[in-house]
């Protein structure tokens, strides 16, 4: 339909989360999904290749943006980001340009809260980030496959009547802060 795609990690999966960060982050947001996080910065490197690699042996063309999954990318140093095939890459953060070599600020709201403890702390997290859209009147919107079946379904309407949607961005409608 002409929608751009993005890459979006590898396995969707972690076996054992071996960072105090990483524990700590799969039991707040991610679970086991958040793959970069116990990994080598040579191993999420070749992660992010082989999903780029991957749409162009499907016959796809390769996406110019990169999402991790639970937007946790890992330690990656801008150097190592520029080497890769990427023009964009999302965080918990915001969205860091590659080719620029700039980083916009972007709050993000998220609704996969499928225990209280990860609900509790969504909700938090989509307070802080909804004031922080209003000053920077732009935000990213997280929508899950279940998210509407989740503990904080509800809310995503709500949201999504609050602020403009816009599914996909370039560098130049991001923003220059």
């Amino acid at each position: 339909m002409g929608h751009p795609l993005a890459g979006h990690g590898w396995v969707h999966r972690v076996e054992r989360r071996k960072t105090m960060k990483h524990k700590l982050h799969g039991l707040l947001i991610s679970r086991y999904v958040a793959e970069h996080l116990s990994r080598s910065n040579p191993e999420i490197v070749d992660l992010m290749r082989r999903c780029y690699d991957w749409f162009g042996e499907q016959g796809l063309r390769q996406p110019t943006h990169y999402v991790p999954p639970a937007w946790a990318l890992g330690p990656l140093s801008r150097e190592e980001m520029h080497a890769l095939p990427f023009d964009s890459v999302e965080t918990l953060r915001g969205v860091y340009f590659t080719r620029e070599d700039r980083f916009q600020a972007m709050p993000l709201l998220g609704y996969e809260a499928d225990t209280p403890l990860r609900a509790a702390f969504l909700k938090g997290f989509n307070r802080w980030n909804e004031q922080r859209a209003k000053k920077a009147e732009l935000t990213r919107i997280s929508l899950h496959p279940y998210d509407l079946e989740l503990r904080l379904g509800e809310e995503i309407f709500r949201d999504l009547r609050t602020f403009r949607i816009q599914a996909a961005f370039s560098p130049a409608e991001a923003g220059n802060d």
